[in-house]
């Protein structure tokens, strides 16, 4: 909060002109910014054109009293402070000036000090409500800040972003514009997510976005054209006030938002400027988390990705197993109507199911004969090793489970761990029956490619055993609608 007495913004208001002059002599030696009138009307008019912090008004003034005066400004300026200059109140009076907003009283006579001190306290009060008034205000930006931590997707993130800012202004659009080309100016923009109750919105102007990125500081412009017909008619959107904010995080442009409220008359007043800049800096780092997450995302994915395709490229017959699974996988999850979650569990999980056979010997994976049982004891492995590959990486835990359980059976008799039935992670159980469909009717050194028929009947046979039995019926409920990749 500000020290008492500096740059604080008084209205002094007496019908008294020697009152008016003394007083504002004193209070600008105690350094305040002082304008004094004797004419309550001209008060407000004062009140209208520049904002004040306290109204110190005679009670008593011919026109208009000092109540009045202070209910009236009270419209303008909720918060400000005010006290009453009376020579001889009332019970009633004081009662009646209480309920117009006073926040203290000065009786005539009174010396330099004593109005010192009635000013200090009025202030000191009114800072206390505004800093309340200010913390309830940013309570619900506190509850949504946890929300945008929380979400690690960049598609999901700015459009939750929009969706939250029109709520907290009541704002007709807004827009998330991401920086480009890695700052350099003149800087590029991609609208990343908008959100709009109100018709199409105006492209940003360039100008105004560069403007914006050099200055690091909001601005307001009025855009549109102030038109009875809706826009969807005249094709230029309806007149109002746009603000355009710059996301900034650790000295870095991240974007900028574009928020607009419809309406000649509408605008921003400086709550909500502020509000919305700390949502602005809240919604940087929020996204800039989720570039990061999705970047280091895609490099693991990246990586692992060419270690299965190594993996593949030791067995000519066996390229391009893992994409179909992948893709297969997702039909499969969407079909039993899985989360976002699952259906990339099962598509991460399928593409590196098999990433633990890195570690086995060439001889074991490509013996055109059956396998000795202690041969078949290092190929069990191989659900292990793919664990121990992932292990490191938080972002694919999720495809972990699937990578180590795929070989588990809904009886409890696979391995590495005998898990049985839901225990069985369902990206896992997906996995399962995308692989054994594609193993059966594949092509192998050390077995030739079954039927489809056959495959199919295999599934069936497997339902309930082998096989998780929701995961079989949304196999073939995808093979209806023709939607399957076929090995």
């Amino acid at each position: 909060m500000p020290d008492p007495g500096v740059g604080e913004r008084i209205l002094l208001v007496d019908d008294e002109r020697p009152i008016v002059d003394a007083c504002s002599m004193g209070l600008k030696r105690a350094g305040y910014q002082v304008s004094g009138t004797t004419n309550p009307h001209d008060a407000i008019d004062l009140a209208i054109r520049d904002p004040y912090d306290l109204v110190l008004t005679d009670i008593m003034m011919p026109g208009m009293s000092g109540i009045e005066l202070l209910r009236t400004v009270k419209h303008l300026y909720p918060e400000i402070a005010g006290i009453m200059i009376t020579g001889h109140g009332t019970m009633e009076s004081a009662i009646e000036a209480l309920k117009a907003g006073a926040t203290g009283f000065l009786l005539k006579p009174f010396t330099a000090s004593d109005l010192r001190l009635a000013v200090e306290d009025a202030l000191a009060k009114s800072r206390v409500l505004k800093e309340n008034v200010r913390l309830k205000a940013l309570m619900p930006l506190y509850e949504s800040s946890k929300a945008l931590y929380g979400e690690m997707s960049l598609d999901r993130l700015t459009q939750s972003i929009t969706e939250q800012i029109a709520k907290s202004v009541d704002a007709d659009q807004v827009s998330v514009l991401l920086a480009e080309g890695g700052g350099a100016a003149p800087r590029t923009f991609r609208l990343e997510a908008e959100f709009s109750t109100n018709g199409r919105s105006q492209p940003a102007s360039s100008d105004i976005l560069e403007w914006v990125a050099t200055t690091a500081e909001p601005l307001m412009v009025t855009e549109g054209a102030n038109l009875n017909l809706p826009s969807e008619l005249t094709g230029v959107p309806r007149a109002g006030a746009v603000l355009y904010l710059p996301m900034i995080t650790s000295g870095s442009l991240v974007g900028i938002l574009r928020v607009k409220k419809a309406g000649a008359a509408e605008r921003f007043p400086d709550a909500e400027v502020e509000m919305l800049s700390i949502e602005s800096s809240q919604a940087a780092i929020a996204i800039r988390n989720a570039i990061l997450m999705r970047d280091l995302e895609n490099g693991y994915l990246e990586a692992l990705g060419a270690l299965a395709n190594a993996l593949e490229a030791r067995d000519i017959e066996t390229r391009g197993h893992t994409e179909r699974l992948s893709r297969n996988a997702v039909l499969i999850a969407k079909q039993m109507g899985l989360s976002q979650t699952d259906v990339e569990a099962a598509r991460v999980g399928a593409l590196l199911h098999d990433i633990g056979k890195i570690g086995i010997p060439d001889a074991i994976l490509q013996k055109p004969g059956k396998l000795t049982p202690e041969e078949f004891a290092i190929i069990k492995q191989h659900p292990l090793i793919g664990d121990r590959i992932l292990a490191p990486i938080p972002q694919l835990q999720s495809a972990r489970a699937a990578v180590m359980a795929h070989h588990e059976r809904w009886d409890g008799a696979g391995y590495p761990h005998g898990l049985k039935g839901n225990e069985i992670p369902v990206a896992a159980r997906i996995v399962a029956v995308v692989d054994a469909f594609d193993a059966m009717t594949e092509t192998r050194v050390y077995h030739a490619g079954e039927s489809v028929v056959h495959a199919f009947e295999e599934l069936r046979r497997g339902r309930g055993g082998h096989f998780d039995p929701a995961v079989v019926d949304a196999f073939f409920a995808v093979l209806n609608a023709v939607q399957y990749s076929p090995a």
